[in-house]
């Protein structure tokens, strides 16, 4: 399959990764590739049948269909096997969930699902803390995203300042400076960007 594809004959690469899959290969490669290659505006029948052939057989091809449906606006079948997901104990089946409706702008439901991840989140720890954090802090972000769109600043707001306490300090800022920007909370805004701008000398002198 990569032969193909590093010739840019990427149809041809995807029968040979659709293949690898169907013969029991469901690495996050071989997957990715399968619906990547030879990708169109529309969604392909024959990359969903591929993966349909092997729903069962591996909980990530559930989630990687799903995220096809997604990426192509078919929103129905992918709330569908995300709640599969979220049944069969996925990892991150609810923030999944919660993004999913964040793309069809149902922001009630999207805060609801996002709210599940992060109750899951909050209430255990992890060997590995920056990992644990940065999924904190991502989820925090998401949620700060919902909380805008709906009009509650207050909480987008406090969403923000807490994700930015646990990991990638730089993407909450720069939400957050945007946020006090929306509201015409020039001054704020103005001292976020100068705490952004220090966090970017900082990391220069690191590097």
């Amino acid at each position: 399959g990569w032969i193909y594809a590093n010739r840019m004959e990427e149809l041809n690469a995807r029968k040979y990764y659709i293949r690898a899959m169907d013969q029991g290969d469901y690495s996050e490669d071989t997957l990715f590739r399968v619906w990547v290659y030879g990708e169109r505006k529309e969604i392909d029948s024959e990359v969903v049948e591929a993966f349909k052939r092997n729903l069962n057989k591996n909980i990530e091809v559930k989630n990687t269909l799903a995220f096809y449906y997604q990426r192509h606006d078919c929103f129905d079948e992918a709330e569908k096997l995300y709640k599969e997901l979220v049944n069969e104990k996925y990892p991150n089946a609810e923030r999944l969930l919660g993004e999913l409706y964040m793309s069809k702008k149902d922001y009630g439901k999207a805060e609801e699902w996002l709210l599940k991840e992060s109750e899951k989140l909050f209430s255990h720890s992890e060997d590995n803390v920056k990992h644990i954090e940065e999924k904190r802090a991502r989820l925090l972000r998401l949620l700060a995203e919902v909380y805008e769109m709906k009009g509650d600043y207050g909480k987008a707001e406090n969403s923000l300042l807490k994700a930015k306490e646990l990991a990638h300090k730089e993407l909450a800022l720069t939400s957050l400076a945007k946020l006090y920007e929306k509201q015409g909370k020039y001054s704020q805004a103005l001292k976020i960007n100068e705490e952004l701008e220090e966090l970017k000398k900082t990391k220069n002198r690191k590097n």
